[in-house]
């Protein structure tokens, strides 16, 4: 039925052993009809391995050019050249594979790596582990990131957010998730994880009231918002298959950086969890349905969609005092197509609801007091694109669907558009200019 015409190499599952993705047919007539095509799963056995991904700064971004000189501890050294797996029709998967073999020296003392980049630059970096996947960035002067091995810290004196992998290299990948709050205040951390499969198991730790953990969109999300302080951590764990790709995010505060693996390495987020590159968070979903909050009680600024699955949904914003002091809200929201409906909810003399600029924007300023709520609803068409702010108060997030998901403002409202992981959305923190 042909010849064989094509060999890709590649560790898809990730499991450190490379599998072969086969392509028959060549001598088929007329060409490119017929011939099986064939995915080689490989088994694996008792060896060790390395897979390491470059990242380029001053040379091109996957570092192509660059010479990699991998040295056990028994003296045994190992080159590749990072060509980007191109050979004749082919194009392997970029990241390069060492294999170690089963001496004990492949695992302890470790393993060094040399990477001369085309720029010039030459970056070492020691006792690496056996058995793991690194991302190594030009210039970074050693420091290579894994997310294997729990981390070292103190609760009372080092704050931060902290992640790590407990069972490194099992089929099932469980990563620890740690607020820290260092002795000092409470720090609001919030952010978003997503993988291109669905979540296995999420658990909380030590999670009160006023934290956040919702897994959403098919077990394909986590949101969440955790409040540290003084000699306390909260936190939460998570599993998926070591094969998931998996996008970490984190909204609050404000460019934090999360502190990764044994070595408590800092990595800016959003983060690949296995290159430790920048990735796309994934997008806030759950906006569908009306949140269960009782006016007298609860304080915030809600928005829900009612019409979910309407060619002209319809959305409410509603603004809450709870048991305090009255409160005043005020912000704009802008579309980049017109308005339809905008209808005022239980508004007063001293409200303010303006649909202005060929109804394209909504400006509201809303005064609640305790047991009431004000608010408006309003209607978009398919498509559209509105961006939802608030001037005040300054710094106010929004409680938005059933899960009453905290989201910093301003953020876009995208309706169902395709973001990532494919996934079908109707909100998206995505920044936006209001």
């Amino acid at each position: 039925a042909g010849t064989g015409e094509a060999v890709a190499l590649a560790d898809y599952d990730m499991d450190g052993f490379l599998d072969l993705f086969v392509t028959n047919g060549l001598n088929l007539r007329p060409r490119f009809v017929g011939g099986p095509d064939r995915l080689y799963r490989n088994r694996g056995n008792a060896n060790h391995w390395i897979e390491i991904d470059l990242v380029g700064t001053a040379s091109n971004r996957d570092g192509i050019g660059a010479q990699v000189y991998v040295t056990r501890a028994d003296g045994l050294v190992q080159l590749r050249e990072q060509n980007g797996g191109y050979q004749r029709t082919v194009q392997h998967f970029k990241r390069l594979h060492f294999g170690l073999g089963s001496a004990a020296s492949a695992v302890n003392p470790g393993v060094n790596v040399r990477v001369e980049w085309p720029s010039g630059v030459v970056d070492r970096f020691s006792k690496l582990s056996a058995d793991q996947i690194y991302a190594l960035v030009e210039g970074s002067g050693g420091a290579s990131v894994s997310a294997c091995g729990a981390p070292s810290y103190d609760p009372a004196a080092d704050a931060g957010l902290y992640l790590w992998e407990e069972n490194c290299g099992s089929a099932t990948r469980r990563v620890t998730v740690r607020a820290s709050g260092g002795g000092a205040g409470v720090v609001d951390y919030a952010g978003r994880i997503g993988v291109n499969q669905s979540f296995s198991g999420v658990t909380p730790y030590a999670l009160e009231a006023d934290d956040l953990l919702a897994v959403i969109d098919g077990a394909r999300q986590i949101h969440f918002q955790v409040q540290a302080g003084g000699r306390w951590q909260d936190g939460f764990e998570f599993r998926a298959a070591r094969a998931a790709r998996i996008c970490f995010g984190t909204d609050l505060p404000a460019g934090a950086k999360v502190k990764v693996g044994r070595l408590a390495t800092p990595v800016a987020t959003p983060f690949d969890l296995d290159t430790f590159q920048s990735c796309r968070p994934p997008p806030v979903v759950g906006l569908c349905g009306a949140p269960a909050y009782v006016p007298g009680n609860d304080r915030g600024l809600y928005l829900w969609e009612e019409g979910c699955a309407s060619a002209t949904p319809r959305f409410s914003v509603r603004a809450l005092a709870g048991p305090t002091n009255p409160i005043s809200y005020t912000g704009t929201l802008n579309a980049d197509r017109a308005f339809g409906d905008v209808t005022p909810f239980s508004l007063e003399g001293g409200d303010l609801l303006s649909v202005l600029n060929s109804r394209r924007e909504i400006r509201y300023r809303m005064q609640t007091s305790s047991p009431w709520q004000d608010g408006f609803d309003y209607s978009t068409t398919n498509g559209a694109s509105v961006c939802f702010g608030v001037d005040l108060p300054a710094g106010t997030s929004v409680r938005v669907g059933p899960n009453e998901t905290l989201v910093p403002t301003p953020f876009a409202i995208v309706d169902l558009q395709t973001r990532a992981y494919g996934d079908r959305i109707a909100l998206s923190t995505i920044a936006c200019s209001n």
